[in-house]
């Protein structure tokens, strides 16, 4: 589980834990614009923000399902 997916499974009530997801969802798609996409998957593959970017759209899709 990456670090935005410990966040989520936090001990935080639900909307922090969501507020906490969703500004960092935010900082990774700025990052991934400001570096290009293909800067972007290189540096997120080494880092593992890929796979936490993909943890933070899973938690927003299921807390705005409830």
């Amino acid at each position: 589980m990456g670090a935005l997916g410990s966040l989520a499974a936090s001990e935080l009530p639900q909307e922090d834990r969501l507020r906490a997801v969703t500004a960092a969802s935010t900082v990774a798609v700025r990052a991934r614009n400001l570096m290009g996409w293909q800067s972007f998957q290189a540096r997120a593959a080494a880092t593992g923000v890929h796979a936490a970017a993909r943890e933070v759209t899973g938690e927003a899709s299921i807390a705005t399902q409830r």
